[in-house]
């Protein structure tokens, strides 16, 4: 009764006659936060008289500068402007940062720490949030970042492959490439990828230490002899030794010569201790006919393709072979046997150099 500008402070008036239905924290509020007679208006309390179609902006400030759209109800509510603690169809797309794989299922307030959800959070790289797992051996790249060898998926798997390890300072090749990380990556239960080395002893025990020469072997790289296909694959050449390989001895295992059986079972290497000596590797089934200073030559008589006597030429002997001597069969002169180690072996050097010896 006192003035039709003055409202009672008990006013049972229903807003919803208004259009605009007060739901929430708009029930407690003063009227006059809303209608405070602002210029342009009709008069008091019919400010939005003319405005049918009222919005969260027609009255609040949009402090996300529509990053996220005008619909503020699909994050907020009218209880609170507090974030809904479930946002099921937020678009998180529209912050920059799209969310995937185990992204997609962790707590908003993980990262949004702060009461303000919409507080920026360092996001340009994964260390940002997490962390470095290696320990600062990646740190001195560039740009590096944990996406470069993993994904949002699984943090236990890595996208790291053949390409990117072919511009590393290791390209993987032959039977590297099936050998898991683990094998070389993985020591003493810890991943490991800086200054694990680069040369094969790094990784791989040298047997023959001490054994070969340094000459044949220089600073102990294997791959003078071996290379990454398969440790069986050999290409030393064993030209530049004193025995050069010809025939049949370019085709054998190298372990024929160089690895022989000790009486326990353990295979023993001779590198620096054989000798050029046929008698080294084969047996001599010719006794010491032939022997000169105790050595006997086998090259003289026989060839390295096979055992044959295509070397040997009867005319560098005591008896020059002439006339009807060239038809005669080896086994006609050569007849007397001698036994060696339990073998019967034939008589080279019979003595017989006169005609008389086998001519009546």
């Amino acid at each position: 009764m006192t003035s039709f500008k003055d409202i009672k402070s008990t006013s049972s008036f229903n807003h919803t006659l208004t259009g605009f239905v007060l739901e929430g924290k708009h029930k407690t509020i003063d009227c006059k936060a809303c209608h405070d007679n602002r210029s342009g208006t009709k008069g008091n309390y019919r400010e939005f008289e003319s405005n049918k179609n009222i919005t969260c902006l027609t009255c609040h400030k949009d402090i996300h500068e529509s990053k996220f759209g005008t619909d503020c109800k699909a994050c907020h509510n009218v209880q609170s402007f507090s974030v809904n603690k479930k946002i099921s169809d937020f678009n998180h797309s529209l912050t920059g940062f799209v969310l995937e794989g185990k992204h997609e299922a962790v707590d908003c307030k993980k990262c949004h720490t702060t009461s303000k959800m919409t507080d920026p959070v360092k996001h340009d790289f994964c260390a940002s949030c997490h962390k470095d797992f290696h320990e600062g051996e990646f740190k001195d790249i560039k740009n590096r970042d944990c996406a470069a060898c993993h994904n949002t998926d699984s943090f236990k798997e890595t996208s790291f492959g053949l390409e990117q390890h072919a511009v590393s300072l290791f390209p993987l090749e032959g039977a590297h490439i099936a050998s898991p990380c683990t094998s070389c990556h993985m020591k003493e239960n810890k991943w490991t990828f800086r200054n694990i080395g680069n040369v094969c002893v790094d990784c791989h025990q040298n047997i023959h230490s001490g054994i070969i020469s340094e000459k044949y072997m220089p600073a102990n790289d294997c791959r003078q002899c071996h290379d990454v296909a398969s440790w069986k694959s050999l290409t030393f050449d064993h030209n530049v030794t004193r025995f050069e390989l010809k025939g049949k001895h370019t085709t054998i295992s190298c372990g024929l010569c160089h690895f022989k059986e000790a009486e326990n079972g353990a295979r023993l290497q001779k590198f620096v201790d054989l000798t050029e000596e046929c008698s080294s590797c084969h047996k001599n089934v010719h006794g010491t006919q032939f022997d000169i200073s105790g050595v006997t030559d086998c090259k003289k008589c026989h060839g390295f393709e096979k055992w044959d006597r295509s070397n040997f030429n009867h005319d560098n002997t005591a008896f020059k072979l002439d006339g009807a001597h060239k038809n005669v069969s080896c086994d006609k002169c050569h007849d007397e046997e001698l036994v060696l180690d339990g073998k019967i072996s034939i008589v080279y050097k019979t003595g017989k150099l006169e005609c008389i010896d086998c001519h009546q």
